[in-house]
């Protein structure tokens, strides 16, 4: 950027001198100058023009390569905000998937313990339906409270409908 203002200025002051020496010239070439200066004006005229004109070839071959830089710069941003999106779908649908194997471990984790807690409940269910037998048993068996326990659990066995005593 620093090349083009300098071209700019450069530009800028040619087109100054060159209209002070139009200037001196007049539009017809006539000069408000002394004779022995005119051929010399008449070339520095001419060599300002055709600079005036080379610089303003440079000055539009600079804005055709700026505004291709430019065109250049937004595909590029517009590249890498493609990929940034893409990359950005990508860690979210792995960060799912792993949310969702985490969740699924944990449920396994879960049924895992349940079936353990239940297993226990069970053992300790029979350990306590067995101590319980063998107190009643140990008892004389036909009294009166051992025919009532034996029909609350066989009433109870039956409208639970689990068919487990």
């Amino acid at each position: 950027m620093a090349d083009f203002a300098q071209r700019a200025e450069k530009i800028r002051a040619q087109r100054e001198a060159h209209a002070r020496i139009e200037g001196w010239l007049g539009p017809e070439r006539e000069t408000t100058a002394p004779d022995h200066l005119r051929p010399g004006l008449e070339i520095l005229a001419n060599w300002l023009k055709a600079a005036s004109e080379q610089a303003e070839k440079a000055r539009a071959e600079v804005e055709v390569r700026l505004g291709e830089a430019q065109a250049d710069a937004a595909k590029l941003l517009a590249e890498a905000r493609e990929r940034a999106e893409v990359r950005e779908r990508d860690i979210v649908n792995n960060a799912k998937q792993e949310a969702d194997a985490m969740i699924e471990a944990a449920r396994a984790t879960i049924t895992a313990e349940k079936e353990k807690a239940l297993t226990a409940i069970r053992d300790e269910v029979v350990d306590l339906s067995l101590s319980a037998a063998s107190k009643v048993v140990s008892r004389s068996v036909g009294s009166e409270d051992d025919r009532r326990l034996v029909e609350e659990l066989v009433t109870a066995a039956t409208t639970s409908g689990d068919g487990e005593a």
